[in-house]
């Protein structure tokens, strides 16, 4: 209201104005046109008008002045429009960066979207490698029975191999006799055809001698050929049974191929401790979740040195000691291994060790095949049946050496061909500089009986 009412008064006082001056500019210009009294009028009127205005004499100026409180709630009225309209501003920027917030809310919401389908996708093939895995363990299972098998098959074919060898010595013997008493009646038979030249007498004896030392002859002759047919027969025999060994035996590897005897005189050994030139094997708290039975821990000796392999410092391979462990290896598989899974199944176990030190740098090329390698991991009382996996994800650190220390060692211990399963177990570290913890140690499991 009171904007209108200042509106209506400066609009009033320019039009009193501007009539003054036009009265005023008529009058001149009647006055300049001669026209009298008339001109003299309306001249004097408009000055008395435009006078009236410099007085403030006016319709619009002699209205009464507003109040006090008039003007204060104008004056209150126009900080309440600065107020508003500077609410106006900050709201339109609120409501800007409410806008832009929300838009920043609907991307994050699209991102948890995108990352929930890509978690179930990973749950979805979690499930399938454990179904997967499951499987393997079913496979491996039956793997084991059908070497079992394969184990009883091999000795029976040995056994049946020992058989024929002995028949073909028998043989053997025989021929050579057979041989002997051909060259004893030939020896003979020249005998008798030289003297009957000479006793001429004797002749009808001679031939009758002839012709008994011919009949034996021609006995003998047939028997060696009959025995010289068995001794082919029994040599292909021999030969068929022989391939089928070799192929049976390259077939399945190193796989055990003996009978142990004394099992329970070897594990009383085993209790007490063994030691030899290449190997040692003494009893070990280890624990294991889900494995009954013993354990014994394995130290593999460097000939050379007399004690455990040991790796350079920052290295996780053994390079030019690895033909060593493997003949160490083989020494303590073909002395207890084999006769111990003979009956048992036998699991072995490998634990890495380090000492301290910082990152050492990308991952060789040679062993691309480490990046993942799953290991048991260690709880307080023992470590845990489920594997976990360390990934190494562009460079490897010194805390990654136990473990891939231990996967380098199963990889060693693999080409040596004897089906042992070989689990990897968390590794352990210890702070400063230490070589003797450059090493690594193996674990044997003997379950219970």
């Amino acid at each position: 209201m009171i904007g209108l009412v200042d509106t209506i008064d400066v609009a009033v006082s320019t039009a009193w104005i501007s009539l003054s001056l036009i009265l005023v500019l008529t009058g001149l210009l009647l006055a300049w046109s001669r026209l009298g009294s008339a001109a003299t009028l309306i001249y004097i009127g408009g000055l008395l008008l435009l006078a009236f205005s410099i007085f403030r004499v006016h319709p619009a100026l002699v209205r009464a002045p507003l109040s006090e409180d008039v003007v204060e709630l104008r004056e209150a009225l126009l900080l309440v429009r600065g107020e508003r309209d500077q609410l106006r501003s900050d709201l339109n920027r609120q409501s800007n960066r409410l806008t832009t917030t929300e838009r920043q809310l609907r991307t994050h919401v699209q991102s948890l979207s995108a990352l929930e389908g890509a978690l179930h996708q990973v749950r979805h093939e979690l499930s399938a490698e454990q179904l997967t895995r499951h499987t393997l363990e079913g496979q491996s299972a039956r793997q084991a029975s059908a070497l079992t098998a394969f184990d009883r098959r091999v000795t029976r074919l040995r056994i049946e191999v020992d058989r024929v060898r002995a028949e073909l010595l028998i043989s053997r013997e025989k021929n050579t006799a057979i041989n002997r008493s051909l060259i004893d009646t030939a020896e003979q038979l020249g005998a008798a055809i030289a003297q009957s030249s000479v006793f001429e007498t004797k002749y009808q004896e001679t031939m009758h001698q002839f012709g008994a030392l011919r009949e034996q002859y021609d006995n003998l002759r047939g028997q060696l050929e009959k025995t010289t047919d068995a001794l082919r027969s029994v040599s292909a025999r021999l030969g068929a049974l022989e391939a089928q060994l070799e192929l049976e035996v390259v077939s399945q590897s190193r796989t055990p191929l003996l009978e142990p005897k004394h099992i329970s005189d070897l594990r009383l050994a085993l209790r007490s401790g063994v030691t030899k030139d290449t190997y040692s094997v003494t009893p070990h708290d280890l624990k294991v979740e889900g494995r009954g039975g013993s354990f014994y821990a394995v130290v593999l000796k460097n000939v050379s040195t007399g004690s455990a392999f040991r790796f350079k410092s920052r290295q996780f391979q053994l390079g030019d000691e690895e033909a060593q462990l493997i003949d160490s290896f083989n020494a303590f598989a073909s002395e207890l291994l084999l006769k111990l899974s003979a009956n048992s199944t036998i699991e072995m176990f490998v634990r890495g060790r380090a000492d301290g030190g910082g990152p050492i740098g990308p991952l060789p090329s040679s062993a691309i095949s480490f990046q993942r390698v799953p290991y048991l991991p260690n709880k307080s009382s023992a470590y845990d049946q489920r594997y976990v996996d360390q990934v190494i994800v562009d460079t490897v650190d010194n805390r990654h050496l136990p473990v891939l220390r231990a996967a380098s060692i199963r990889a060693l211990l693999a080409r040596a061909g004897y089906g042992i399963e070989l689990h990897i177990l968390e590794g352990l570290t210890v702070s400063g500089t230490d070589e003797t913890q450059r090493t690594f140690e193996l674990f044997l499991h003997i379950p219970a009986t």
